[in-house]
């Protein structure tokens, strides 16, 4: 059973839920002024959305040792497990941009002149916002299908070891 499936605490509704909340709070952001930190939870709610992805796909983001790979937080490398996934210019265009803002939006010796509340822009989180919601609208289309693939591939394995013809791990 894949981890999405599991009815367990990290399925890939609640990372789902978690950054739809991160999109609800950037706009908050945005509206009080804060460019920067609005551009950093719209780059934190695509990660939700692409770890939403992953755990469809059976991965275990529960914290545990195990799970360290999973400990990643660029994402482009999130995403790398999907790269044969088609993807839109947009899609491409956030994978590219919104990892700027982990460091860029939050840290004032990020490579920048001035700290992020007097650079960033309304501009900036407005793009940000857009691309997060690119991004979370992209995987909240593929989660079911990645878990039906997922739960197909679980079955006929299952199947090909009832009949014999494949032997159990």
């Amino acid at each position: 059973m894949s981890a999405a499936t599991a009815g367990g605490s990290y399925t890939s509704r609640s990372w789902i839920a978690q950054a739809d909340r991160d999109l609800e709070a950037a706009r908050l952001l945005m509206a009080a002024g804060h460019f920067d930190w609005a551009s950093y939870a719209a780059a934190q709610a695509a990660e939700k959305a692409i770890k939403a992805m992953l755990v469809a796909w059976g991965a275990d983001l529960g914290g545990g040792a195990k799970s360290r790979p999973w400990k990643i937080h660029e994402l482009g490398e999130l995403f790398h497990a999907f790269r044969r996934l088609p993807k839109s210019q947009q899609l491409t265009e956030a994978l590219t941009l919104l990892p700027t803002h982990d460091q860029g939006a939050r840290y004032p010796d990020a490579e920048l002149d001035a700290p992020p509340c007097e650079t960033y822009t309304q501009a900036i989180a407005s793009k940000a916002i857009e691309l997060g919601v690119a991004v979370v609208d992209y995987a909240r289309r593929l989660v079911p299908a990645i878990d039906h693939a997922v739960r197909s591939l679980e079955a006929a394995a299952d199947a090909a070891i009832a009949e014999g013809s494949v032997a159990p791990p």
